[in-house]
């Protein structure tokens, strides 16, 4: 909920003109990347820069493309049955995020499009209750990339994923009834002047009060929406491990940040299942439990598995050209990390071993006294 509320800082962004100023952004990133591969805070502040200049370029380049549609008879019929049909704006924005993968982006599309005068030359071609709608929609359509992002994650991530959609949808079908209502608030609250000058910060008024109003009346049913997602969402977190590394990503191994973060975690879910081998071989040796020495051998093999391309992701971070020296010893230390979790395990499955040798021995020794003990009953049978 509260990142709901941070993507609204980019809407404010739009609304106070950052974008004339994109092309700044990206040459003094582009220059305090390029230019000071020594000093990693620099880099770092600079591919930050970089990036948000792309950003802005490229808003700036779809708002530009979507202008002419102004002057598109069609077009201007479609916003004018939007505000009568609102749920067609709702399915506008909707998909329109959909295709870009952005809210962000495409708020900030639609506070630009929305910039544009219409026919009259006057007045907004979308008006703030056309805009309402499909501000809507774009933060239904936002929760798809969040969707995307758990598959293959755990439990609790796919949660989050679904809580994400119901918080947003919910949201819009409470205040998709209130538009007039909304439209007569923002226009309260924000500047006054021409609509079309006014109407990029009334969009990111909107986009506010959405999240924050939504955010809000949620708060109260945070314990309610957790027993909902549970049920549309069964299962029970777990540590067992996968065969496959979970974090992995070979895209990202020209930027050092990233890929180290990423290797960090999968080296943390490793630790935590050697942790788990721990409990496990002490379970066996100790209380002589066949199934937890069974446990044992199946997570060390895949700990074994899982470690070596753990390892070889490190090492292809190290051989990357962006690496400086701090993240190179950092890559180092990890990779003395991964070898301790993988003699963790091991230690582990030599004791689940000592465990076996000792059951077996000590079934030996049962079926030894079970025929002294015969073999005593016979001969007592016999002196008498």
């Amino acid at each position: 909920m509260g990142a709901n509320i941070g993507t609204t800082i980019t809407a404010w962004l739009v609304a106070i003109k950052i974008g004339d100023y994109a092309w700044v952004f990206v040459i003094i990133g582009f220059v305090m990347y390029f230019f000071f591969k020594n000093k990693e805070a620099i880099r770092n502040i600079g591919q930050t820069a970089f990036g948000f200049g792309l950003l802005f370029v490229g808003i700036n380049t779809m708002g530009a493309t979507m202008k002419p549609l102004a002057a598109s008879p069609f077009f201007t019929d479609l916003m004018l049955q939007v505000q009568d049909w609102p749920v067609l704006g709702v399915a506008i924005g909707t998909m329109m995020t959909l295709v870009v993968q952005s809210s962000s982006a495409t708020i900030a599309v639609l506070q630009n499009l929305a910039s544009t005068a219409g026919p009259d030359g006057i007045s907004s071609v979308l008006g703030l209750s056309g805009s309402i709608p499909i501000l809507f929609g774009d933060n239904i359509g936002t929760t798809i990339t969040a969707l995307l992002a758990c598959i293959g994650m755990s439990v609790n991530a796919k949660r989050t994923a679904v809580f994400h959609v119901i918080f947003n949808v919910t949201g819009t079908l409470i205040f998709i009834w209130w538009i007039p209502q909304i439209v007569e608030f923002i226009t309260f609250i924000s500047p006054k002047g021409a609509e079309i000058d006014v109407i990029s910060r009334q969009i990111a008024n909107t986009h506010l009060m959405f999240n924050v109003t939504n955010t809000l009346l949620f708060l109260a049913f945070i314990p309610l929406f957790v027993k909902l997602v549970t049920k549309i969402v069964p299962g029970e977190e777990t540590t067992k491990l996968q065969t496959e590394a979970m974090f992995l990503d070979m895209k990202v191994l020209n930027q050092p940040v990233f890929a180290i973060h990423l290797a960090t975690k999968e080296l943390t879910r490793l630790g935590a299942v050697a942790l788990e081998m721990v409990h496990k071989s002490k379970k066996a040796f100790l209380d002589e439990d066949l199934k937890a020495v069974d446990e044992v051998m199946e997570l060390e093999e895949a700990l074994n598995k899982v470690q070596g391309e753990t390892v070889q992701y490190l090492a292809s971070i190290l051989s990357a050209e962006a690496t400086t020296e701090t993240q190179a010893k950092r890559v180092s230390g990890l990779m003395h990390v991964a070898a301790d979790i993988e003699h963790v395990g091991d230690y582990c499955k030599n004791l689940v071993e000592f465990a076996t040798e000792k059951l077996k021995n000590k079934d030996c020794n049962n079926l030894l006294k079970r025929k002294r003990k015969s073999y005593k009953c016979k001969m007592k049978q016999q002196m008498f």
